[in-house]
């Protein structure tokens, strides 16, 4: 008895579907399997580091005993070990050549590296007469606007109307 072959067709995407089925079905136990020793082996070394944490702490208050019971009296071991430390200090600082940091040495190449500070930004006479810095631009009073021998300032509008604005407006979108 002969089949057809569309019929064999069918047969053949029936055999690799459950194929692939079965494939797949194994590949999601092993990754259940998987994902299982995963987390008892998490568990496992998240209780060895707890024990080894639980260790070093009892260690740590053991020491802070003995020493306490040792040198409770002795005040020179802490003035000694605070010597030692300066001197540690000392020798970094001035003994070996430390890394020079490109920000620190250019803001000291600025604004100065120590020495005195407050009176650096007081105004002197020099200072004072000095119109080199002052714009009129900049403080939006014309010259002409100030009448020195009434000493009186003339109101001098700057900023154009409303209708000036507008024009200017149109001007620039053209």
């Amino acid at each position: 008895m002969f089949k057809s072959d569309i019929h064999m067709q069918k047969v053949r995407k029936k055999l690799i579907k459950e194929r692939e089925t079965i494939e797949l079905s194994q590949k999601l136990r092993k990754q259940r399997e998987l994902k299982q020793f995963a987390k008892a082996v998490q568990q496992k070394t998240l209780e060895r580091r707890a024990q080894e944490k639980k260790a070093t702490l009892n260690a740590i208050s053991k020491f802070r005993k003995e020493r306490k019971q040792v040198f409770d009296n002795n005040v020179d071991f802490d003035v000694a070990v605070e010597k030692e430390r300066k001197n540690q200090l000392k020798n970094l600082q001035f003994g070996e050549k430390r890394k020079s940091n490109k920000k620190r040495l250019r803001k000291n190449q600025i604004y100065g590296f120590g020495g005195p500070k407050k009176r650096i930004k007081k105004n002197d006479a020099k200072s004072t007469w000095d119109d080199a810095a002052f714009s009129t631009k900049r403080n939006r009073m014309p010259f002409s606007a100030v009448n020195r021998k009434k000493k009186t300032i003339k109101k001098v509008n700057m900023r154009p109307g409303k209708k000036r604005r507008l024009q200017m407006r149109r001007k620039v979108k053209r």
